[in-house]
């Protein structure tokens, strides 16, 4: 295990997430890109378009983040929410906590299976939710999708920290071709039912 796969820092490794990653599937070991779709006229086509792919339960899953917020938490409450996750029930568990919550939403991309994570309008997040979502994108190796409503291409750059070199699409159609293709219902009932008797 290495630094560049956001497992390891000074030395110091984290079990936790050196596990994490072990327990992925193979094919989920290999990081995707993190990739920027400049939509500068917020386009309301493109919004529809990608909410038309998402599935909470994978491979695709678009989130629409709580307008006029700076709190990762709420980003995560936003992402647990798109994936079908009751987070209503959080405060009552106690497991509202910023770390808590990032944690669940690690370990319910990772359970998904999710490949790519669309966040709309991501020029408008704080910088602590771009941190946390490239955390994310560290740890799980989701295909991490950063919609910017912005018309300079410099600026949202300058957003994300040195060492990230983003796929920047200025179209949907562009962005859609590297997405994977849905998972067939039929499918992911032979999955479970292979898991359930192992």
């Amino acid at each position: 295990m290495t630094s560049d796969q956001g497992l390891a820092c000074d030395g110091i490794v984290d079990l936790d997430a050196a596990n994490a990653w072990e327990s992925l599937p193979v094919r989920r070991r290999r990081r995707h890109r993190v990739t920027v779709l400049l939509d500068p006229v917020d386009d309301a086509a493109v919004v529809a378009t990608l909410l038309d792919v998402h599935d909470p339960t994978g491979p695709v899953v678009t989130v629409h983040p709580t307008p006029a917020t700076h709190s990762s938490s709420a980003l995560a409450l936003d992402i647990l929410a798109a994936l079908g996750r009751p987070v209503r029930y959080l405060a009552a568990e106690k497991a509202n906590a910023p770390s808590s919550l990032w944690h669940a939403v690690r370990a319910w991309v990772a359970a998904e299976d999710i490949e790519r994570l669309v966040v709309l309008r991501a020029q408008r997040l704080h910088r602590d939710s771009w941190n946390a979502l490239l955390d994310l994108w560290r740890e799980t190796g989701v295909g991490l999708v950063l919609v910017c409503h912005a018309t300079s291409r410099p600026a949202v750059l300058a957003m994300l920290p040195a060492g990230v070199n983003p796929r920047v699409v200025a179209s949907v159609s562009t962005l859609l071709r590297h997405f994977p293709p849905a998972r067939s219902p039929e499918i992911d009932a032979e999955v479970e039912g292979v898991a359930r008797s192992a």
